[in-house]
């Protein structure tokens, strides 16, 4: 069959799904193989949540900004290689999926969906985070593993009730300290970056429990971390560090790694 077959047949069977919506206040596309959205769709005012994975959209129309109710967006597994200003209008957002796309940025107006509680950039190719995110101070969940960044924006350290922060596989050189304003962060993962040290200031993450800098290019870690009073975790194989082989035997056994690293304060 056809690629051209098999889009018509994705068109109308999208067709049909906008059509018997009637009042229900979510719709589901996935997996139709759409380059583009219907315009129906954008009548949908009601709409609460929208699901287009597994889709071929390339861009978003300007017209997505007409879907002001929705609370969940889930674009996961197209080829978007940007996002239309218009998102910024989608301001009772709480749940946005943008993974396994093509974006190698987002917009500043990223900064305007203040409500979001999850943003998911997951396998795409974005080389920097606008400062614009740390508007984002409802934010819970960030994750960005498998990207291309090399550094975070310090206005990270305004997303105060942040609790998971996902960066692994990435090419992350440095961390910023503003990483310790995070008082509410549990986990936070930058393993397999390029991380030659780490910000002392991680040992202020007073409800962290879960430390992975596993693969990078470590030879110490910061004396502070003795101070994590809630880490349950520091998973730490693949660096050369410069610790007693004991200490990091198991990563969840931590009183005497945390107990020497305290000596070294």
């Amino acid at each position: 069959m056809r690629f051209g077959q098999l889009f018509g047949r994705g068109v109308a069977a999208a067709r049909r799904r906008i059509h018997a919506v009637g009042h229900a206040d979510t719709l589901n596309l996935d997996y139709l193989g759409l380059t583009e959205l219907p315009t129906a769709l954008f009548e949908l005012r009601q709409l609460h949540g929208l699901s287009l994975r597994g889709n071929r959209l390339r861009t978003l129309p300007s017209a997505i900004g007409r879907l002001t109710a929705l609370d969940a967006l889930d674009l996961t597994c197209n080829q978007l290689t940007s996002l239309p200003l218009e998102l910024g209008q989608l301001t009772q957002l709480t749940e946005l999926d943008l993974s396994r796309n093509r974006l190698a940025g987002l917009p500043p107006v990223i900064g305007a969906l203040r409500q979001l509680d999850s943003l998911w950039l997951d396998l795409n190719q974005l080389v920097a985070l606008p400062p614009e995110l740390g508007q984002l101070t409802r934010l819970r969940v960030l994750s960005c593993a498998h990207n291309l960044l090399p550094m975070l924006p310090d206005a990270i350290g305004a997303l105060a009730q942040l609790q998971s922060l996902l960066l692994e596989h990435n090419q992350l050189t440095v961390l910023p300290s503003a990483l310790g304003d995070l008082p509410r962060l549990e986990q936070l993962d930058v393993s397999h970056n390029r991380l030659t040290e780490l910000p002392a200031a991680l040992g202020r993450l007073a409800m962290l429990i879960e430390l992975d800098v596993r693969a990078n290019r470590l030879t110490q870690l910061p004396a502070d971390l003795g101070d994590l009073r809630s880490i349950a975790g520091i998973y730490t194989a693949g660096n050369p560090l410069d610790l007693p082989a004991e200490l990091l035997a198991d990563p969840e056994s931590l009183g005497p790694l945390l107990a020497y690293l305290r000596t070294m304060a």
